[in-house]
């Protein structure tokens, strides 16, 4: 005698809600995943819009004549109204440095942050002013 064979036609309630337990970490891990590059977009996007500001000011500074590059020149600066409406906190920060080797030049830093604050890293630009030499 012959045992019959039993077909399986369908899925098991078990294996429907292991599959659905799956495909919902999944999903989370998804939406977490999309919520943390959202996240790195908004930053990298802000920290590009306060680098343009610096480079404006930065233009501005090296712009002036030579004796007039100096820390007066920084502390006279203004941000952007786009700058102070979105970020109200931000700081401006710079100084001048006269160098007289290898040639007379002048150190330009202009530092911006967001808010106070030690984990907030602030953007930074550096540039070198040399007087014109006279033909």
């Amino acid at each position: 005698m012959t045992t019959p064979i039993h077909r399986r036609d369908a899925f098991t309630l078990v294996e429907l809600a292991v599959t659905t337990a799956l495909l919902a970490v999944l999903l989370s891990f998804i939406t977490q995943s999309m919520a943390a590059v959202e996240r790195h977009v908004r930053r990298t996007d802000e920290r590009a819009e306060l680098l343009r500001a610096v480079e404006n000011l930065m233009e501005e500074v090296t712009l002036a004549d030579w004796d007039e590059i100096d820390d007066e020149r920084i502390a006279a600066l203004v941000l952007p109204e786009h700058v102070r409406s979105r970020w109200p906190s931000a700081q401006l920060t710079g100084e001048v440095v006269d160098e007289a080797e290898p040639v007379a030049g002048k150190r330009v830093t202009l530092s911006l942050r967001r808010s106070p604050g030690p984990r907030e890293r602030p953007v930074s630009l550096t540039t070198w002013v040399y007087q014109a030499r006279e033909l």
